[in-house]
């Protein structure tokens, strides 16, 4: 039961912040890969800086539990940020592009280990809430997790550039939005003083996820209305994606969906031309997205394999997903008591005798 009741939390997380992010020009493999690229991330570069700054697990300056915790969040977002800074992610690139990569790469991580955490557990509640979707929460505490915090942060980015135009502002308030969100994993964790404080400021947590929310659909109003678009084109491309997707065209429902991305970006890139009108690289790149919609309009889909020939031809994915779902659900993995032996942490994550999931607010 905790392993179903957290699946569903996870796709109506997941399903929930696409909807938001509607005018996104991600496809669902791209935003797949950044999921997988979080779990490995997270599980690698984290642990590495607490045995690179902490080899001993000294807890004695608080601040220099602040500088792991910075390192921590600089290593799971700067994929977004390296990508935000090449002209064709920071001019072509939806604010919901930003987002949904920033956020997938930190659901994939805190997925993982709330996965690895339930997996051996009976009659245990996930803590996980569905608003904000996906945060875990108890009575007292509320942690966003790095989905949320890596969100903040480019979302942060993005919209300066978009809005102010000037590269050393943009790092400024998204390097202020790191440190927020540094604060915000500092006051979950620490029982100090001043993680108290800090607990206090953001409300045990509840401010960072509400004010994320209210952030990310106010951006997507502000780009509609830069872009002059409307909400009839995702509808449209719902329709088109489902349809197609429905009657196992997958050859068609692929080429809907790039033609519907290529468009929304072309859009992007006009309304960023009126911005900066002499500006080289957006211009090149909009006789990019024009030149490929010329192509993608000649181009006739492949009739579509049926399911079987489908299954056959990808038997080794499938059968690498059956293999990690009978170890990771099935199996009993008494080395699997809790998930610091996944995520090495600096405090005690074994379940409370009382059967609440507190406990589970630790993987983060």
């Amino acid at each position: 039961m905790p392993l179903l009741v957290f699946g569903i939390v996870a796709v109506w997380t997941l399903v929930l912040f696409r909807v938001i992010c509607f005018r996104t020009t991600l496809g669902a493999r791209t935003l797949l890969t950044f999921l997988a690229l979080g779990a490995l991330l997270g599980t690698t570069a984290n642990p590495l800086v607490e045995k690179f700054f902490n080899s001993y697990r000294y807890e004695g300056n608080q601040l220099y539990v602040l500088l792991i915790l910075l390192c921590q969040h600089i290593l799971m977002v700067a994929p977004v940020l390296i990508l935000l800074m090449r002209p064709a992610w920071r001019y072509s690139s939806s604010v919901c592009d930003a987002f949904l990569s920033a956020f997938m790469i930190g659901a994939g991580y805190e997925f993982l280990g709330a996965l690895m955490a339930l997996a051996p557990a009976q009659n245990v509640s996930t803590g996980l809430a569905f608003f904000p979707p996906g945060v875990a929460s108890t009575s007292t505490l509320t942690v966003g997790g790095y989905g949320y915090w890596n969100g903040l942060v480019a979302l942060a980015l993005v919209l300066c550039f978009r809005r102010l135009r000037k590269p050393i502002v943009a790092y400024s308030v998204a390097g202020l939005a790191l440190l927020l969100t540094v604060l915000d994993h500092y006051g979950a964790t620490a029982n100090v003083p001043l993680g108290e404080k800090i607990r206090t400021v953001t409300l045990h947590g509840n401010l960072l996820p509400w004010l994320l929310l209210v952030l990310l659909i106010g951006a997507v109003i502000l780009e509609m209305i830069s872009s002059k678009a409307d909400g009839k084109e995702a509808i449209a491309e719902f329709q088109a994606v489902a349809s197609s997707a429905i009657g196992f065209k997958w050859n068609q429902a692929r080429l809907a969906s790039a033609g519907y991305h290529l468009r929304r970006q072309a859009q992007i890139l006009a309304a960023e031309h009126q911005s900066e009108p002499g500006n080289e690289q957006i211009q090149r790149l909009r006789q990019s997205v024009d030149s490929s919609l010329a192509k993608l309009a000649s181009i006739t889909p492949a009739p579509s394999s049926s399911p079987i020939d489908w299954l056959k031809k990808r038997w080794p994915q499938v059968l690498a997903v059956v293999v990690f779902v009978c170890f990771a659900i099935f199996l009993v993995m008494p080395s699997m008591n809790s998930v610091s032996n996944w995520i090495p942490t600096r405090w005690d994550s074994s379940p409370p005798n009382n059967g609440s999931f507190a406990w589970a607010l630790e993987y983060y």
